[in-house]
């Protein structure tokens, strides 16, 4: 029996979200195969899934080259993400304390696999703007907002995220090449936000208050 707590069709929808998800992350349309093996999903789902979101849109099937690419819905989706904001409406507020009370300019970053995203910045009175602009996608490990993210996941977490020498863009011929190189550059971004303690406490204040506030109402 099922429990009144969880309701029978959230299996079902997380295996959708799985199918979306991975067809979203992948560089190009995709074959059933790889689906198959990388979410885990039995077959038979797998297909039964693949139909539902082709009828509804979010995802079309390329018969000639016999692979799945996200249809026009994901797009409308990612498109209504774009005019509603979410993220920036709910960052805004905390972003605009941190800026009173640091008296320095402040911008929000998310990762997004291996990059970061910079969704809102909030100008202090008097400072220089920053050179990230919101909107702007650069490789996390060769920003600072980046660092401090990768800085606080674990050993098994990095190696995931790079597993070799072609998961580390450079830019203008600066940056590492490995785990090992990175694991060296994190311990230094560690060692600097020690001596920036003065404002650590104020910007995880801003973290939490971000965080609490995306996190769903019980």
């Amino acid at each position: 029996m099922n429990s009144p707590s969880v309701p029978p069709q959230v299996p079902a929808a997380k295996n959708v979200l799985s199918v979306l998800r991975y067809v979203a992350s992948q560089g190009g349309p995709v074959g059933a195969t790889a689906i198959l093996r990388d979410t885990g999903l039995p077959r038979s789902t797998t297909y039964h899934l693949l139909t539902a979101v082709i009828d509804d849109g979010f995802v079309v099937h390329l018969p000639e080259e016999r692979k799945y690419a996200l249809g026009v819905t994901a797009h409308e989706l990612g498109t209504g993400y774009s005019r509603q904001a979410p993220l920036q409406r709910i960052a805004r507020f905390p972003m605009a304390q941190l800026v009173a009370r640091t008296k320095r300019t402040a911008h929000l970053a998310v990762m997004h696999r291996r990059e970061v995203i910079y969704v809102i910045e909030e100008q202090a009175k008097r400072q220089t703007d920053l050179v990230t602009d919101a909107g702007v996608r650069l490789p996390a490990h060769l920003t600072a907002s980046g660092r401090a993210m990768l800085a606080a996941m674990s050993a098994a977490q990095l190696a995931a995220l790079y597993p070799g020498p072609e998961a580390f863009p450079t830019r203008y011929e600066n940056g590492v090449h490995s785990v090992e190189a990175l694991n060296e550059l994190l311990a230094r971004t560690v060692q600097l936000e020690e001596l920036a303690e003065r404002w650590l406490p104020e910007v995880r204040r801003c973290a939490d208050e971000i965080s609490r506030r995306l996190r769903p109402s019980s």
